[in-house]
């Protein structure tokens, strides 16, 4: 079957997505490898729909696939509409974490005819390969005779994660990606329950790996091809030590010279400092670690686990092995207040930080945190509103309590961000030209103008650095 996977263009603040999608990779993968005949469209590298439409009336796929997180979804919506009016006899499948908080919704809103729920993999592969639609766990459908909406059981996890093949990024254009990057997931399930996390809804709780031998092997595929440079961006890369131990020590083994860097978070007590020697030493430059908040009763309502003292350990341990070090932190959650947010802030910048991170807390359907603020009454706005308008980028807080208020909620994201683009520029430009451009960025006026070449300086300044880079690697090999 001719499979047509689309990504829709929904940036945020971001010029250009650095790298492709990996769960689409992962799905376009096993497609393949059964004998579909796959196409990857990602709008987000280009967004002229004429594009879009010319890609097919040449391929012709007979089942079109979307993606779609809660933030992007109203992009997806409108899609799928102009999708279903030049192509109504195409049917459409949409997939993504959108699709795990707010599946009927989807549904209901659009013309979409299927819905993956869950790991998409094998609910994809079924659907492509005609199984009956009442057998296929894992799948929201229209029943066209009843006119219902039908949510099949749930699928189960895929425990021997070895058995999918590697994310196909071959099928994407990857020098048009803003990092020459390749992203590895090694592991799916969070055993943890923050009271705010969604994840679980789509990786379920518990903690799966890849072996590192299939892992190493996926690097190498990688590097055989000229990449130097991936990403982790599993949810609990180090949850298992004495896993991650032999992991890296087989990638220094391999006598492979590699970068890469965890940008999607680590947990502060699933380090030590003979794990990050090892991190090292097989290429890791960079870590961010979820840290939240600085003040206990906040951390304990959210369920973290955690403590500020052993975060501040952990990042200070991080800085000793040469490690740059990110965080991140939420604005706003259960017994949050100004004063604390306040402290957070003052105990950011006490960490030798390299980057930082504020975020309003966003309250998904399905969530601890969803159940508590709405049966509390302190939304702001329904689901339906805020889960298709609101990012964690955006100053637009979607719940108040009564000692933590909407107003109080804006200021302090402002606070934050002025932190967190004081480092993001000093970072990227250097201590001088840094400073001098966080100094226009301060100035709301400057900063209108100026944004768009300071955009292109950026973006030109990394293709340097990464070319700097790889001649660096190329002549450290001999």
């Amino acid at each position: 079957m001719k499979f047509l996977f689309i990504i829709p263009n929904a940036l945020g603040k971001y010029p250009l997505p650095s790298t492709p999608h990996i769960g689409i990779a992962y799905v376009a993968s096993l497609l393949r490898k059964n004998n579909h005949d796959i196409n990857i469209v990602d709008m987000r590298i280009n967004p002229d729909y004429g594009s879009l439409y010319k890609n097919i009336n040449s391929f012709k796929p007979e089942i079109i696939g979307l993606t779609s997180m809660s933030k992007e979804s109203k992009t997806a919506y409108k899609l799928i509409k102009d999708l279903k009016k030049r192509y109504p006899d195409i049917p459409i499948v949409i997939g993504g974490a959108h699709s795990a908080t707010m599946p009927e919704d989807i549904l209901k809103e659009t013309q979409a005819d299927y819905i993956l729920f869950g790991e998409a993999e094998h609910t994809a592969l079924e659907l492509v390969n005609k199984v009956p639609l009442e057998k296929i766990k894992g799948l929201i459908w229209h029943d066209k005779k009843t006119g219902s909406i039908i949510k099949n059981h749930p699928r189960e996890y895929i425990k021997n994660l070895d058995s999918l093949p590697f994310p196909a990024y071959d099928l994407f254009d990857m020098d048009k990606y803003l990092d020459k990057k390749i992203r590895i997931v090694t592991s799916r399930g969070c055993p943890y329950k923050c009271t705010f996390c969604s994840i679980h809804l789509v990786m379920g709780f518990e903690f799966r790996t890849r072996s590192p031998e299939n892992v190493v092997d996926e690097i190498k595929h990688w590097y055989n091809k000229g990449y130097k440079e991936f990403q982790f961006t599993d949810d609990n890369l180090t949850q298992d030590m004495k896993r991650a131990e032999t992991l890296f020590d087989k990638i220094i083994a391999s006598n492979m010279k590699i970068r890469f860097d965890i940008r999607n978070g680590l947990r502060a007590d699933k380090v030590n400092n003979s794990l990050l020697k090892k991190m090292k030493k097989a290429g890791c430059y960079f870590i961010a670690y979820a840290i939240e908040s600085s003040d206990q009763e906040v951390l304990n309502k959210m369920k973290k686990g955690l403590t500020p003292a052993i975060t501040k350990n952990s990042v200070i341990l991080t800085k000793r092995n040469g490690i740059q070090v990110g965080a991140f932190f939420i604005i706003g959650g259960l017994g949050d207040t100004f004063e604390k947010f306040r402290k957070s802030l003052a105990f950011a910048k006490s960490l030798p930080l390299d980057e930082v991170r504020f975020y309003n807390i966003v309250a998904y359907p399905g969530t601890e945190l969803y159940e508590q603020v709405s049966s509390q009454g302190y939304l702001l706005k329904k689901p339906e509103e805020y889960m298709n308008e609101v990012g964690y980028w955006e100053n637009d807080p979607i719940f108040e309590t009564p000692e933590f208020t909407k107003e109080e909620r804006m200021k302090a994201y402002k606070l934050g961000e002025k932190y967190v683009m004081e480092l993001l520029i000093k970072k990227e430009f250097g201590p001088v030209l840094g400073k001098i451009g966080y100094l226009i960025w301060k100035n709301e006026p400057l900063r209108k103008i100026t944004i768009r070449p300071g955009l292109k300086v950026w973006k030109l300044t990394r293709k340097i650095r990464q070319a700097l880079r790889a001649v660096q690697a190329q002549y450290s090999e001999f």
